[in-house]
């Protein structure tokens, strides 16, 4: 009886096998679209949330809005 190598059969990968690395990380908005930069500062969806996040160009959070228009704004008078 000829033993299988894992629960798959014929379809394992061999020994060697190494899988490729995952793309690069891009954080995307909602409608897929990428964040919105304004003098450094990012407005991007918060989690899978209706919130927006404004994140400074050190990467700390400076606030969560409700609206995007909100988060635009407060990118607006911070870049000023």
């Amino acid at each position: 009886m000829e033993q299988q190598c894992c629960r798959y059969g014929d379809r394992c990968p061999a020994p060697d096998y190494q899988p490729e690395p995952p793309p690069p990380f891009e954080p995307r908005t909602r409608n897929g679209a990428r964040p919105e930069v304004l003098g450094g500062y990012r407005l991007e969806a918060f989690g899978n949330s209706r919130y927006w996040q404004v994140i400074d160009p050190a990467g700390e959070l400076v606030c969560v809005a409700v609206y995007k228009r909100g988060g635009r704004e407060v990118m607006r008078r911070l870049a000023a």
